[in-house]
């Protein structure tokens, strides 16, 4: 939106491949932590992993994987950088049991990404199909006024989220889904900042 041809809103909404990734290695060696938002439920099926872990390796691997997508996330967090963690060159610079799985994990994640119906389109769809405009004319007219101005920065996840994940006033990761289920996070977000 526009007031007098200055942005007054922006939702910059983004399907990134570096969080989906870690959230595929996740998923494939189930290394998400027992709590909300990651999920127990909402996980790739289809993808296996290359080799069985014990305890111990799985309890290792989880540490690091949890430092891993915490280092993603403040990367991804900071306004107009795009830092690539999660490429095969990274791998190697990675504790040896993480950095193993993602090599593992890297090409058929790719695959799954890149493909015809894969989660790079599923994430142009979902992108596209916000209905922030529609929330923010609503409180607009609610509130008998022009939002004021905001930028907000939401990268979705294909699965392993239950649940938003809030990172800061600027910047929500978000599991793609109807956006009628998140309608009352985005009044709730419209009302404050706008």
């Amino acid at each position: 939106m526009s007031r007098t041809h200055q942005p007054s809103w922006r939702v910059v909404t983004e399907g990134t491949e570096d969080l989906n990734f870690a959230i595929y290695v996740a998923c494939t060696y189930d290394l998400f932590p027992k709590s909300n938002p990651f999920s127990e439920s909402r996980r790739w099926t289809s993808a296996k992993p290359s080799s069985e872990l014990t305890q111990v390796e799985k309890a290792v691997l989880s540490t690091q994987w949890q430092e891993w997508w915490n280092q993603l996330v403040r990367m991804r967090s900071l306004q107009n950088q795009n830092f690539d963690f999660y490429e095969p060159s990274y791998f190697d610079s990675m504790c040896n049991e993480l950095g193993s799985v993602c090599r593992d994990t890297w090409q058929p994640f790719r695959e799954w990404w890149h493909m015809p119906a894969g989660g790079k389109m599923a994430m142009a769809f979902w992108g596209g199909a916000d209905q922030v405009g529609q929330y923010v004319r609503e409180f607009e007219q609610r509130v008998n006024r022009k939002a004021r101005p905001f930028r907000l920065k939401v990268d979705l996840v294909y699965t392993g989220l239950d649940d938003l994940i809030e990172v800061s006033d600027e910047y929500v990761i978000m599991p793609i889904r109807s956006p009628r289920e998140n309608r009352s996070w985005w009044t709730e977000k419209i009302n404050a900042i706008g």
